[in-house]
């Protein structure tokens, strides 16, 4: 069960805005933004946890009790968006730039990072409306990592309430291609640092600085540690994949050297595979001949030509 949504604080900001937005309006709302809608008990426990003050005068600079209210619920910024917080809520609006944008979120990568990426793509950010977005539209550390897959595959899952035939093939159609969504496959890697490679690559950047070689050592003891399970539970397809991956790494490595050694030292000490036999003697190579030192001859000439 995901008991909270990435996008809480906006969830917070749409409960107790002043045009009095009904459960029904606000679930229309997100859902068409592509943010999290989590359920209507979840909204009923939210509104009821912030005490909405009455009256509720969030334009009102002088009134204290709204003030108060809303930095304590932290939906200031919200209510009186300042340049970042604008950009920030531009994003929304701007499906790739919402994407990559959430991509590197996943991925845990420096705000600036993300704005690089929008800027080779022809978007705008800055590093503190990134930090903006992550915070009131895309908060991923208020859930795990099994809630944000949920989330993450329930965006894509065809809608259940529309008794349309075309927007019902083309939700069927979204949710079989979404599996290449970068956002999903961070969000299904192991670790942050991995996705963020991923994505950076997607991006046409080649990082510098990655070691290879522990990457190659660490998917080998993996690939090995998966082929076990798979065999202990009964897969031997799925083992016998792992364990090509775990034999391919062991060739690598072989070849490389020393896995904890950086790329350019492995390359350098790549090895000569030979089958191991003695090397012969050339004399054993050549039959007859010999390496035995012969005199040299009398050469004709000799005389008249280097006269003493």
């Amino acid at each position: 069960m995901v008991i909270r949504s990435p996008c809480e604080q906006y969830l917070k900001f749409l409960l107790c805005h002043p045009d009095g937005y009904s459960p029904a309006d606000i679930r229309a709302m997100v859902r068409m933004q592509q943010l999290d809608f989590i359920g209507m008990p979840y909204l009923e426990r939210l509104k009821r946890d912030m005490v909405i003050p009455r009256p509720f005068r969030p334009d009102g600079a002088y009134h204290t009790v709204s003030m108060r209210f809303m930095r304590r619920e932290g939906i200031t910024l919200l209510f009186k968006p300042d340049a970042h917080m604008v950009t920030a809520t531009s994003i929304l609006s701007q499906p790739r730039a919402k994407e990559l944008a959430e991509s590197m979120i996943i991925s845990r990568a420096d705000p600036s990072w993300t704005c690089a990426a929008l800027k080779k793509n022809g978007h705008y950010a800055t590093p503190e409306s990134i930090k903006l977005y992550a915070q009131y539209y895309f908060n991923i550390n208020l859930v795990d990592a099994t809630d944000l897959r949920t989330l993450l595959e329930l965006r894509s899952a065809p809608d259940g309430d529309t008794r349309d035939p075309d927007e019902t093939r083309i939700g069927t159609t979204k949710y079989k291609v979404s599996r290449g969504d970068q956002r999903r496959i961070s969000a299904n890697m192991g670790s942050p640092e991995d996705a963020l490679l991923m994505s950076m690559i997607r991006l046409g950047h080649l990082p510098t600085g990655v070691d290879a070689g522990r990457l190659v050592a660490a998917t080998r003891i993996i690939s090995i540690i998966q082929a076990k399970e798979s065999t202990d539970r009964g897969m031997p397809t799925m083992g016998k994949d792992y364990a090509l991956i775990a034999k391919m790494m062991t060739e690598i490595m072989e070849q490389t050297g020393d896995p904890s050694k950086s790329v350019t030292e492995g390359i350098a000490d790549i090895k000569l595979i030979t089958d191991g036999n003695k090397t012969p003697h050339i004399g054993e190579l050549m039959g007859e001949h010999t390496l035995d030192m012969q005199p040299l001859g009398d050469v004709e000439g000799d005389e008249d030509e280097h006269p003493r």
